[in-house]
């Protein structure tokens, strides 16, 4: 879910992510993505039917969840691989 960085989300971006000012500024040129969900696969959406069991996370980010390696690889080339590398040199 993209979404906007609002002066009260950076703000409360400062608490979560303890990052400095200098970076924060630099929040802004990243879409806001909302949290993944570690039982919902951030490519085909499907949910873990498993009571605890959480999927793999994005080695390089650890900010989303896949059900498998198709899918992680099928989410770096059709989008991910833009906001992760971002993300993370933000980071």
């Amino acid at each position: 879910i993209l979404s906007t960085w609002t002066k009260e989300r950076k703000e409360r971006s400062k608490d979560l992510l303890f990052i400095d000012e200098t970076r924060q500024a630099e929040l802004g040129k990243l879409p806001l993505v909302a949290r993944a969900l570690k039982t919902v696969c951030a490519n085909c959406k499907k949910e873990s039917t498993e009571k605890g069991k959480f999927f793999s996370s994005c080695g390089f980010c650890r900010a989303s969840y896949y059900c498998s390696g198709e899918c992680q690889k099928a989410h770096w080339n059709s989008s991910h691989k833009v906001v992760c590398v971002a993300l993370k040199k933000t980071l």
